[in-house]
């Protein structure tokens, strides 16, 4: 199952939260003030794009009980594509089977620094996870235009 919100990963419990970052670990500014407020680590080391590097969470945040540093931008190319979203949404759906996990927050992923088009996101989101009733994969589109677009898209 697949729902799309207006808002932050951080705003509502989930099982695992998905954050973005390039293949060097580094994640935008917005995210970095998100992860210092809510005092979780932060990954700062290089990740091969596509890659999912899993953390148990730890500290005083509640919502999630693991996290996920996804690298969805490669630094050099500045850009996301499909292949590097597909390996992973199945990096995070096997995450989900071997631990028992079921709620997934999730920014709409390349739309920002790896320049996917939302509704590319969304497609792609939406082939791997919408027919699976086991998991909830719950897409946050930060900015308003994105959400809109989407919402107006899908009626």
């Amino acid at each position: 199952m697949i729902q799309l919100f207006q808002g932050s990963i951080f705003s509502s419990k989930c099982d695992l939260i998905i954050i973005p970052c390039n293949d060097m670990g580094g994640i935008s500014v917005v995210i970095q003030k998100e992860l210092i407020a809510n005092k979780l680590p932060q990954l700062n080391k290089p990740i091969k794009t596509g890659e999912v590097v899993y953390i148990q969470s730890i500290g005083d945040f509640e919502n999630a009980s693991m996290i996920g540093y996804a690298a969805s931008v490669d630094v050099v190319t500045h850009a996301s594509d499909e292949n590097i979203l597909r390996e992973i949404l199945r990096s995070i759906k096997q995450c989900c089977y071997e631990q028992s996990l079921h709620k997934i927050n999730i920014p709409l992923l390349g739309t920002g620094a790896g320049q996917l088009c939302p509704k590319t996101s969304w497609d792609i989101m939406n082939s791997e996870f919408g027919e699976d009733t086991n998991l909830q994969l719950c897409v946050y589109a930060i900015m308003s235009y994105m959400y809109n677009e989407l919402v107006s898209e899908k009626n």
